[in-house]
C-alpha cells in the first residue's frame, strides 16, 4: 500500500500513555494508565477524529518470574482489548491487538516510549469501536499589550516605520478602545 493510499484512507498518529499509578502499588506502573489509537482524516473540508481508548483490567494481570501481563479493554465495546507483556529481566514490551476476537496486530519496543509510538501507530481498524469528533482549531488570542506597545512606541517615535499589516492591526485596536470608550486618548496612524 503506498503513501497516497494511506492519506486517503486517514493518518494514524501515535500516543505516549502516562503510567498506571495504584496506591501502595508501585510495580504496576511498568504498564499505561491507559492507550488510545486515532487516526485523522477530512470529510466534506472538516477535519475527522476517531479514537478509541483502552483501560486496564487489573483482574487479568498475570506474573510469571520473568514476564507480566494485563488486558485492557475498549471504553466502547469490551470485544476489543489489548494484551500488554512487560519482560522484568529486559524491560522490553510486546503488545498485541484484538477486534472482535481476532488479531489486528502486534508491536513491541526495547523502552516504554518506543513501545508506545509503535503499538499506538497501529491507529484504527475496521470494526473497532472509536468516537468520532470535528476537530476544531481555535486562532491563538491577540496579545494586546503588544500591539499597545508598538502603537506607543511608533508614536513616540522610537520605531522608524512598521510593516503595513502590524499598522492595520494596530489601527484596528485604536478603534476597539475608542469604541469601548469614545473618551480614551487614542488616534490612528496612517497605513501608507
Amino acid at each position: 500500500m503506498n503513501f497516497e493510499n494511506n492519506y486517503k484512507k486517514g493518518v494514524a498518529y501515535s500516543f505516549i500513555p502516562s503510567e498506571l499509578q495504584i496506591e501502595n502499588k508501585p510495580e504496576l506502573n511498568v504498564f499505561p494508565l491507559n492507550v488510545m489509537f486515532a487516526k485523522y482524516k477530512i470529510e466534506n473540508g472538516k477535519t475527522i477524529m476517531g479514537s478509541s481508548v483502552y483501560e486496564p483490567d487489573l483482574m487479568s494481570l498475570r506474573q510469571s518470574e520473568d514476564e507480566w501481563s494485563m488486558r485492557y479493554y475498549n471504553i466502547y465495546n469490551n470485544k476489543n482489548w489489548l494484551e500488554i507483556e512487560y519482560n522484568l529481566e529486559k524491560h522490553t514490551y510486546y503488545g498485541h491487538k484484538f477486534i472482535n476476537g481476532k488479531s489486528v496486530g502486534s508491536a513491541d519496543g526495547i523502552d516504554w516510549k518506543m513501545f508506545f509510538v509503535h503499538f499506538s501507530g497501529l491507529g484504527l481498524v475496521n470494526g473497532e469501536r472509536c468516537k468520532f469528533a470535528e476537530v476544531t482549531q481555535k486562532k491563538p488570542k491577540e496579545d494586546k499589550t503588544d500591539l499597545a506597545f508598538l502603537w506607543w512606541a511608533y508614536n513616540a517615535e522610537q520605531i522608524d516605520d512598521l510593516m503595513k499589516e502590524d499598522k492595520i492591526r494596530i489601527n484596528e485596536w485604536v478603534k476597539g478602545r475608542l469604541k469601548e470608550n469614545p473618551h480614551a486618548e487614542a488616534w490612528e496612524i496612517d497605513e501608507d
